[in-house]
């Protein structure tokens, strides 16, 4: 009893150190590129989500978790704003072929991410490419004079800086380039609507929303899209939440993590020296005898033995019909041709031997009395029924 207390007050103990050293610790900052709403770390896009109903006044702003193929293709819509931010955009076949129907009908599409790949980028005809600079900022502008500033917006991100090396230039208009004159945001007229693509993802974040007065190229890089209701995703994210686990949520902070490091070592240490001590001997214990074949083959035998074929041949039956429907899950009801067909395509017997089985089924069923033959017979086509749509 004394050395399990003394184990017990080595583990609070330990609790209680952790707790206090990471409690008077200080917070690292988290440098994630989670690109999500509910992050208030440097690279999430809390602060720009907040801003939405002002950069566009009485609109809807829809949140979703869901691939666009969900979103576009359940509602229909033909119209509206979908912002999608991450520092990578690389959907799939059906969610690229929904997107670009919901541009095609008149929809407007935002995309800023540094890279685009797969079919998306196949059909737009972008690629982008990496170029490395001096410090860990970048320099960016509009095109549009009424939008251009005197001096350039500059950014910081954690990952080097991409241009769209090359696009679509009959379609496609340069919005925005960067310090070096490559171009880094464009317009990609498709139908009725328009896709814009920038290459600056870390401009939306809230580091760079809250740094000198940057906020305004968000708010002007914006003002490209209608006073529309908005689709802000959450399912193209680096770090989006449907991803998330409860250990993945544990391991990612600091203070849950050791407490869970430390619970499993001390759960190790308890099992290694005190489960062996207590682990008692298993006894064998023989298990019960099936009894139930045997029960069944002597009231066979004793229908058999006393003429009364026909009674065991309706049980054979009832038993049958019982396989059926609870095996395969059909009813047993009504012998149609659609009954056979949908027998065979379960079993993969042809449908001239199940009518031929159904037949006899039908016949003893029709009489007072069967032979032994009878019963001989049917009891092979039950049997081979039972062959063949198990194997």
């Amino acid at each position: 009893m004394k050395k399990n207390l003394k184990y017990k007050l080595i583990l609070i103990s330990g609790f209680v150190l952790l707790f206090l050293v990471e409690l008077f610790s200080p917070k690292e900052i988290d440098w994630r590129m989670s690109f999500s709403k509910k992050d208030k770390i440097p690279y999430g896009n809390y602060i720009l989500f907040d801003l939405l109903p002002e950069i566009f006044p009485k609109k809807t702003i829809t949140t979703t978790d869901l691939p666009a193929y969900n979103i576009l293709k359940d509602n229909q819509l033909s119209s509206g704003n979908y912002l999608i931010i991450n520092n990578k955009f690389a959907a799939d076949d059906l969610d690229t072929k929904e997107l670009v129907e919901f541009a095609g009908n008149g929809g407007y599409v935002f995309i800023a991410a540094q890279q685009f790949k797969g079919l998306f980028a196949d059909t737009l005809n972008v690629k982008t490419e990496m170029h490395f600079i001096l410090g860990d900022s970048l320099g960016v502008n509009f095109t549009n004079l009424s939008l251009h500033q005197k001096e350039d917006y500059y950014f910081k991100s954690e990952a080097p800086p991409f241009y769209f090396s090359s696009f679509d230039t009959a379609h496609t208009t340069i919005l925005g380039i960067d310090e070096k004159k490559r171009v880094n945001f464009i317009k990609t007229n498709f139908g009725e609507g328009v896709f814009y693509l920038n290459c600056v993802p870390f401009a939306f974040t809230n580091y760079n929303i809250l740094k000198d007065n940057d906020a305004g190229y968000i708010s002007k890089a914006l003002s490209y899209l209608p006073a529309q209701n908005l689709f802000w995703d959450e399912y193209y994210k680096a770090g989006r939440i449907g991803a998330q686990t409860p250990l993945r949520y544990i391991l990612n902070r600091a203070q849950l993590r050791w407490a869970y490091y430390l619970g499993i070592i001390s759960l190790i240490m308890f099992i290694l020296f005190e489960g062996k001590r207590k682990q008692r001997i298993i006894p064998v214990i023989t298990p019960l005898k099936n009894t139930t074949l045997e029960f069944v083959e002597t009231i066979g035998r004793l229908y058999y033995q006393n003429k009364d074929h026909k009674n065991l041949a309706m049980k054979k039956i009832t038993y049958f019909l019982e396989y059926i429907r609870s095996h395969l899950y059909m009813e047993t009801q009504q012998y149609s041709n659609e009954f056979y067909k949908k027998l065979n395509a379960k079993t993969g017997i042809c449908q001239a031997e199940l009518e031929k089985l159904f037949g006899l089924i039908n016949q003893i069923k029709s009489k007072e009395k069967i032979k032994e033959s009878e019963i001989n017979l049917l009891n092979r086509g039950i049997e081979k029924f039972y062959q063949m749509s198990k194997g």
